[in-house]
């Protein structure tokens, strides 16, 4: 039987990273600093990480975006699933685009926005950076799936997934950055995400025509009426 529902393409393909403890990734972290101190002078370790903070900082402003803009749509899909009666012919025809909303396609995407936040804030650029390469990977096998009835109710700018921010390949290479709290916007946004549970496992089946045997009907009552 076609199955009338999408869901993002796996992109496990990407993630295969080793994970270590949040408290031995912090340590790591602050090691590769004191190295980084311990080989330049002051001015020049203060304008390192300056440059650092600045990318952290801009990376984390990304993700805020980006979770901001996802929570826009998938809250457009939800709406979707009480209207289906303007699009539950084309899933049901099998369309091309059309298939079932299913809130939760957006669950990976804000997953591993957190999880490059929780890295940028204890203070591993890079680590930050990948995690976010991987997240915009993710959103892109959402944005994939996404079901044409949804598309088309998006506003301009949510209408694609983002493209890579221009700081990114700096900050993939930037090693370690200053240790901050992670903002609670997006932890906020992230969770909120991830919370959304609405599915639709199967859309109404189209209407069965009888058109042809209303009119036999007719056409008996008619004779009936003649015989008496």
């Amino acid at each position: 039987m076609r199955s009338n529902k999408k869901q993002p393409k796996n992109t496990d393909r990407q993630v295969r990273t080793m994970r270590a403890p949040g408290g031995a990734a912090r340590d790591a972290a602050s090691r590769q600093l004191q190295r980084v101190s311990g080989k330049m002078g002051n001015q020049d370790f203060s304008a390192e990480m300056r440059g650092r903070t600045d990318q952290r900082d801009q990376l984390l402003a990304f993700i805020a975006q980006r979770l901001q803009t996802l929570q826009g749509v998938q809250n457009t899909e939800r709406l979707e699933i009480s209207d289906q009666r303007q699009w539950y012919k084309e899933v049901a025809k099998g369309d091309a685009g059309y298939h079932l909303p299913d809130t939760t396609r957006w669950h990976e995407t804000a997953r591993r926005y957190k999880s490059a936040a929780q890295a940028l804030s204890r203070g591993d650029l890079t680590r930050g950076a990948q995690l976010v390469e991987q997240a915009l990977e993710a959103e892109r096998a959402a944005y994939d799936s996404a079901p044409k009835q949804v598309r088309t109710e998006l506003d301009e700018h949510e209408r694609t997934a983002a493209a890579d921010p221009d700081v990114l390949p700096h900050a993939i290479n930037g090693g370690a950055c200053p240790e901050i709290t992670m903002p609670g916007e997006i932890r906020m946004l992230a969770d909120r995400i991830i919370s959304v549970r609405d599915v639709m496992e199967d859309s109404p089946p189209l209407p069965i025509m009888r058109w042809w045997s209303d009119g036999l009907e007719e056409e008996e009552e008619e004779d009936e009426e003649d015989d008496d």
